[in-house]
């Protein structure tokens, strides 16, 4: 497999991206956007994750060079690795980072509608690394990843005499999952197929009735039928209870009062009969950690009306799929957010090569 990095200065968009082509690439060939972000940890955690094929879930936030690091190690679930190589499919990674004031891997609200206030107010407290002007570099986020498929399938066409179409296999897990997800929904056009774990349940509604990213209702009208359209996978642990856009939670103590971390050094969050104790206003409002993923009417519409619990959601998820008609799969499978079963793989790759297949089928 050959790895290219194309960098910025050489594209003309404002992130650089990393392409794996494989050795037996051919017209049957499908490009894969991987939608890797980088999350937080530490390099060494990042290494000993390369080096036994383990699956955490990122670096440090706010550096080009650390997702530059993640993207070229193809830092991301073997799984899709498995659908590149194996398939003779090239990749797309983007080199996007997870910016922590903003959370740029979700294609959300803020990013969205390019709100960076309450980044840059981050910033000036000391609590970004990307100043005024490098947040402005996400200006229209979703649609440089246009322009790096467009690039890269222009690349590969010219450069092995090919002629692949600029539809791709969307590919994500946990945070790149809504990443691929709403994507999808701003350019349904570009997607041949959807395989994401790890949702949180939080994916668009396929409906007219909430604004994006919650719903299509301020998007072009035609998005939403073409969506439905797309096969789409999308798969959780049946423990997962990971809520990346959640509001500010109790954090479990011990007996001693001191708080309680996972095995990454996370705060755990405190529960009560088995659902996670938020912290609210005096109104009874929801406090909102940062983020912007969400406005914070969608924010509370998710809480308040959907659901807290993150099986819930998925499978409110699920049910709207299936009642408004999306070409949809959803299924759990044994594990929390690390998920252990051997039959994911198996029905991934019948997923894949089911609509492969009737792809090929069609274009014939």
């Amino acid at each position: 497999m050959v790895q290219i990095l194309f960098k910025k200065e050489q594209t003309g968009i404002n992130m650089s991206f990393v392409l794996n082509i494989p050795d037996n690439i051919n017209n049957d060939s499908t490009l894969i956007l991987n939608g890797t972000t980088p999350g937080i940890g530490t390099r060494k955690q990042l290494d000993e994750d390369i080096k036994n094929n383990t699956n955490l879930y990122g670096t440090y936030s706010d550096s080009y060079e650390e997702a530059e690091y993640i993207a070229t190690n193809m830092y991301f679930s073997p799984l899709y690795k498995k659908l590149a190589n194996d398939y003779n499919n090239p990749m797309l990674i983007p080199i996007i980072p997870r910016c922590r004031a903003l959370y740029t891997g979700y294609l959300g609200y803020d990013v969205y509608h390019e709100n960076y206030d309450k980044a840059i107010e981050a910033y000036h407290k000391g609590n970004s690394g990307f100043n005024e002007s490098e947040l402005h570099l996400f200006d229209g986020l979703d649609k440089q990843i246009v322009a790096m498929i467009h690039y890269a399938i222009d690349y590969i066409n010219e450069t092995y005499s090919l002629n692949l179409d600029y539809k791709v296999i969307a590919t994500g897990y946990s945070a790149s999952s809504k990443m691929v997800n709403f994507f999808a929904a701003l350019h349904p056009d570009l997607i041949k197929m959807i395989i994401a774990g790890g949702t949180g349940g939080l994916l668009i509604y396929p409906t007219l009735k909430y604004d994006y990213p919650l719903g299509f209702k301020d998007l072009p009208k035609r998005n939403l039928e073409t969506f439905k359209q797309i096969p789409q996978f999308y798969y959780i642990g049946e423990s997962d209870q990971l809520d990346p856009a959640r509001p500010s939670f109790i954090v479990a103590v011990d007996e001693n009062g001191n708080n309680l971390k996972d095995e990454r050094g996370n705060v755990i969050p405190a529960r009560e009969n088995g659902k996670i104790k938020f912290i609210k206003d005096e109104n009874g409002n929801y406090i909102i950690s940062k983020g912007g993923y969400y406005s914070l009417e969608q924010t509370h519409i998710i809480y308040d009306q959907i659901s807290s619990d993150v099986q819930e959601r998925f499978d409110k998820n699920r049910m709207s799929y299936e009642n408004e008609g999306v070409n949809s799969t959803f299924k759990k499978y044994h594990g929390n957010h690390d998920i252990d079963d051997e039959n994911l793989e198996k029905d991934v790759i019948d997923f894949y090569e089911k609509y492969t297949s009737l792809n090929k089928q069609k274009n014939k």
